[in-house]
């Protein structure tokens, strides 16, 4: 997103823990504010034109938005706890692209990689 910015571990892609942490702490922001607006819109809506359903209105509104908003992250969250495969990598998983990628850094770390010594 357009608010990602600098480094961190999240990237700048906002598809990281730092990105989701940070959309999280926006979408909880966005919750007091809404929640605060159809609280002052709902009590004017009551006080000056007796409209008694606008409280529950307003607040099935603002239910309804913060839900819709979420549910991304939620979802992004939920297949990352449930160790899902990124959508990116499921092509080159199945046309087995990665798989002398894998193997090169394994040995990379393990340090027996041809002509790596250790």
């Amino acid at each position: 997103g357009a608010a990602g910015g600098g480094g961190g571990s999240g990237g700048g892609d906002g598809g990281g823990v730092g990105g989701d942490n940070t959309r999280a702490v926006l979408l909880h922001i966005l919750a007091d504010a809404c929640g605060s607006v159809g609280a002052i819109v709902s009590s004017l809506a009551v006080r000056y034109r007796g409209w008694h359903w606008a409280d529950p209105a307003c607040s099935l509104c603002t239910s309804c938005l913060l839900i819709a908003s979420a549910m991304p992250l939620v979802r992004r969250n939920a297949a990352v706890l449930m160790l899902a495969t990124p959508d990116a990598l499921v092509p080159q998983i199945a046309s087995g692209a990665l798989a002398g990628e894998v193997r090169r850094e394994v040995e990379r770390r393990l340090g027996t990689a041809p002509g790596g010594g250790g």
